[in-house]
């Protein structure tokens, strides 16, 4: 199946001798296809190659490797803490309309795109969490005050797995600078480097 509405499948190269199938997955429709004009031992040659390279062939675009995610990886640039925004509809007519559905059957068909159902439940709870959390009020630290620091992923030791700790500390308030963010210190007096939000601090109870 080609993708490429600019390619003309008719346009495709037929090679002039007749074909003689050979069966290479398991599917009927998985046939590849050698030129009579070869000679028997050439056939059997050509497709012993073919048969023991078969796992190489792609029946499918989705059959076909991607990129190594550990080589290159692409993701949106945006936070999680903002509301997403919807464009309205936009209206297209009946020929464009008709052109859209027929490329888009095409990724379906390719298993390039999948439909994604949301539930009413999970758009309620989206709801419902922005609303409790438009009603939090900002934590307040003063300097001296001990606190908690939220480990997060970046420091969290991957050996213990789900039983690494969420906080570690406790830390003393340095400076109380502007918009929720603060300098930390050990107990020590060690300068903890950057500035910490107080959403990722909690009071330390002794």
């Amino acid at each position: 199946m080609d993708l490429d509405p600019r390619i003309d499948q008719e346009e495709r190269v037929e090679p002039i001798e007749d074909k003689k199938s050979i069966q290479v997955g398991a599917s009927d429709s998985q046939l590849t296809y050698l030129g009579t004009i070869l000679s028997e031992q050439e056939k059997s040659a050509i497709g012993q190659v073919i048969l023991d390279n078969k796992d190489l062939f792609a029946w499918h675009p989705s059959d076909m490797p991607g990129i190594d995610p550990d080589f290159l990886c692409h993701k949106l640039s945006i936070s999680k803490e903002e509301k997403p925004i919807a464009q309205r509809r936009r209206k297209a007519g009946e020929e464009r309309k008709a052109a859209i559905e027929v490329e888009v059957s095409k990724l379906l068909d390719a298993r390039f795109i999948r439909e994604v159902h949301y539930t009413t439940w999970s758009m309620r709870e989206g709801r419902m969490t922005r609303r409790f959390n438009s009603n939090l009020k900002p934590r307040t630290f003063h300097e001296g005050d001990l606190v908690w620091r939220a480990t997060g992923s970046a420091r969290r030791n991957p050996s213990e797995g789900k039983l690494a700790a969420n906080w570690d500390g406790p830390f003393r308030i340095r400076h109380a600078l502007h918009n929720g963010a603060y300098k930390l210190e050990e107990l020590s007096s060690k300068v903890i480097p950057r500035t910490w939000n107080s959403t990722h601090l909690k009071t330390y109870y002794s």
